[in-house]
């Protein structure tokens, strides 16, 4: 698929949005949730779920503007999931709804992978539309691992929660963050030593010492890359008026 073709995807605001329903669906609602927990407050944190998913969902919808339907999964993951809660509150209900959101997320992810390019991919190239096309089975791969992950948080929640007890499904959504965030950091130490691809930053300079980009052929393609793109956008910037700066020099030398 082509650079421009992918620009249209516009997939880094779109997974900003995903991250924030996650944020307060997964994490935030959860650990709202009264222990014991009563049909009313039930209830009323199902309707929180849907009309905060429908808001995030109608800004997403305005920011993209087109392709609004490959992001769509966690969207109905968890507006089902809440409206079965609103028709059976209890807590093994309200824990289907991070539960059936990570699920989604994780549906969508896998059908990227099919219907290329994948969700990681379109990030790359809308926040780095330069970057080379070498990058693509990386960001393949990177996609199937988080889908891996959403999925088999989605139905470790579903099960624990249905089959065990909801106590153990809280304490499954509580791993949520902490493995989300563990594997982010992973996947950017991994991908700053597959690509070896620095910028001006205090960790790419520390990095850049125990992982030089001479070391290894990818490094090599990546640093060649790089100066490639820098040369293009120094050619690019236009020359100082000098007509401007003649004119005002003559000004300043009057008496």
């Amino acid at each position: 698929m082509d650079r421009a073709l992918i620009a249209r995807f516009r997939s880094a605001p779109e997974l900003g949005l995903h991250f924030l329903l996650g944020s307060l669906i997964v994490v935030a609602l959860p650990r709202l949730l009264p222990n014991p927990l009563s049909a009313e407050a039930a209830r009323t944190g199902a309707a929180l779920a849907i009309a905060v998913t429908v808001a995030i969902y109608a800004a997403e919808v305005a920011i993209v503007r087109s392709w609004w339907w490959t992001g769509i999964g966690p969207y109905v993951g968890v507006t089902a999931a809440a409206g079965f809660a609103l028709y059976a509150p209890d807590e093994r209900a309200m824990l289907t709804i991070p539960a059936a959101g990570l699920l989604g997320a994780g549906v969508t992810f896998t059908v990227s992978l099919v219907r290329r390019p994948s969700i990681i991919e379109r990030a790359a190239f809308w926040m780095q539309p330069k970057a080379p096309d070498f990058i693509r089975p990386y960001c393949w791969n990177t996609t199937a691992i988080w889908a891996l992950l959403f999925v088999a948080f989605g139905f470790g929640i579903g099960w624990t929660t249905w089959f065990d007890s909801p106590n153990t499904g809280r304490r499954v959504v509580g791993w949520v963050p902490v493995t989300v965030g563990a594997f982010s950091l992973v996947e950017f130490l991994v991908r700053k030593w597959w690509f070896r691809h620095y910028e001006d930053k205090w960790i790419d300079r520390v990095l850049a010492k125990i992982f030089p980009w001479q070391s290894t052929e990818l490094g090599r393609r990546s640093h060649t890359h790089i100066q490639s793109v820098i040369a293009a956008n120094d050619s690019n910037v236009p020359e100082p008026d000098t007509a401007v700066s003649d004119t005002n020099e003559q000004e300043t030398e009057r008496p």
